[in-house]
């Protein structure tokens, strides 16, 4: 095994003990070690292909009885539109317009994935209601948008996005899937991205898919689309799981991963168990 090193573009929530109030955690500086790869990537390197699977942990990722959890992502697929090669992907991004990678997330035992049990143990984390997506964002001046989505139903679309997918990639999944990406007409030219820009982690840029009040596995779905083929952008994801005790909308939970003051409510319920 080894490890991609400590700065990771992504977040989480963690899910507290019974009537504790839920709290942000970021992972940037947490453990995300690779389980099974290919390549063996150099730090700060993208080099993941299709196949590849690494885990990610930290601390503060607790379920209702205290006990950690981790969190494993396997690399099913990265594609790009016609003409393109696929792009190179890293932890946590992915480089080049008009591509996108595809993976399977799950929640595992801690310390349960190694390269001789690359899969770990699956478990479900009991009281988790959404995952989201946060700074899904452009470049100011340029005609792309990020795109994220997954095979769960989009509880929330923060004010700046829209409902729409990966145009122009044939490959990309759509059966059971829901995408989002910013809004064009939000400023400037109804027809383009120019105006959008790059904004700050905020509600606006952010969709959560709805989990139900508990799951083990997902698909999720990181890339973006343009009418221009730029191999030269990297795009960086950043993934929150939000728990409480009745499904709260967003933008509250979008905001923890900002302050780590938010409350979202009490976890009274969450509990972890295997998944079937």
């Amino acid at each position: 095994m080894f490890d991609f090193g400590s700065r990771v573009a992504a977040a989480a929530l963690a899910l507290m003990g019974p009537a504790t109030a839920a709290s942000a955690v970021t992972i940037n500086n947490g453990a995300v070690t690779c389980v099974d790869c290919s390549v063996q990537a150099r730090s700060g390197a993208l080099d993941l292909q299709a196949g590849d699977r690494y885990s990610v942990a930290h601390p503060g990722f607790l379920d209702g009885a205290g006990d950690p959890f981790d969190v494993l992502f396997e690399v099913l697929e990265i594609g790009a539109a016609p003409g393109l090669s696929p792009g190179r992907v890293g932890a946590f991004n992915i480089r080049g317009l008009n591509r996108f990678v595809h993976y399977r997330v799950s929640t595992i035992a801690a310390g349960s994935a190694s390269e001789a049990d690359p899969d770990g143990e699956r478990i479900v984390v009991q009281g988790l209601d959404t995952v989201s997506i946060l700074d899904v964002d452009s470049n100011g001046g340029q005609d792309f948008s990020d795109v994220a989505g997954a095979n769960l139903q989009i509880a929330y679309l923060g004010a700046g996005l829209q409902r729409g997918g990966l145009d122009g990639l044939p490959g990309a999944p759509t059966d059971g899937f829901e995408y989002a990406r910013l809004d064009p007409e939000l400023a400037g030219d109804p027809d383009d991205w120019r105006a959008e820009g790059n904004e700050a982690n905020d509600p606006m840029h952010t969709v959560a898919f709805l989990a139900g009040g508990g799951i083990s596995q997902f698909e999720f779905v990181w890339g973006a689309t343009s009418p221009d083929s730029n191999a030269g952008r990297t795009r960086g994801w950043e993934m929150e799981f939000s728990a409480s005790s009745a499904v709260v909308p967003l933008p509250a939970g979008a905001l923890l991963v900002l302050s780590g003051l938010g409350v979202m409510g009490a976890v009274r319920a969450a509990k972890r168990r295997r998944a079937e």
